[in-house]
């Protein structure tokens, strides 16, 4: 019972942290680190180590985050948006990607692990998507929408449901921050230009 309960508090705190991202609310962070921490004691009960060592991550840059995203608050009254060309990312993916590999060789190889890759190819696109909203990168509710969407069918597989729906929800709510980022970022271009 405790194990469910937590997991829908996850839920609950996760939901509420990407809306607030969203938003471009500040407040997203330390929300964050509360469903970093739940997340976490979820996925080492579940046994999605590659998932559960990604929480240290997202801890770390919901840190960052909160640092940087206050500092921006400070200096410019508004958390700004950019856009990178796909040519600057292009290094970056490959990266994470290779990272992703490695992790499901190293799952597959020392653990019991029932789906090493794909929950390692997960982790590691979630590690750019994240420095990615980190650094107010518009692209990375492009590459949450992609992880979003293929870890429902992780959450599934593993009985996850409240998971399930958590990333079904964060599907909808990166197709969100993608259109509204969009529109934000082009009224403050236009804004600049007048």
């Amino acid at each position: 019972m405790l194990h469910i309960v937590l997991e829908y508090s996850a839920v609950f705190f996760s939901l509420l942290a990407v809306w607030l991202t969203v938003k471009r609310v500040i407040w997203c962070w330390p929300i964050s680190i509360l469903a970093v921490l739940l997340t976490a004691w979820v996925y080492l009960k579940a046994g999605l180590f590659a998932e559960m060592a990604l929480q240290a991550y997202y801890l770390a840059a919901a840190i960052w985050g909160w640092v940087q995203w206050a500092s921006w608050k400070q200096s410019l009254n508004r958390i700004p948006i950019q856009a990178v060309s796909v040519k600057r990312l292009l290094p970056f993916i490959g990266f994470f990607a290779l990272l992703g590999l490695l992790l499901g060789f190293l799952f597959d190889r020392y653990t019991l692990h029932d789906t090493p890759y794909f929950d390692s190819m997960l982790a590691a696109g979630s590690l750019l998507a994240t420095a990615l909203m980190v650094k107010r990168v518009i692209q990375n509710w492009l590459f949450w929408i992609l992880i979003d969407s293929a870890s429902i069918l992780l959450y599934l597989h593993k009985e996850l449901y409240g998971f399930a729906l958590l990333f079904f929800i964060y599907t909808l709510l990166a197709y969100k921050g993608w259109r509204d980022w969009n529109i934000i970022i082009k009224t403050e271009s236009s804004e600049l230009g007048s």
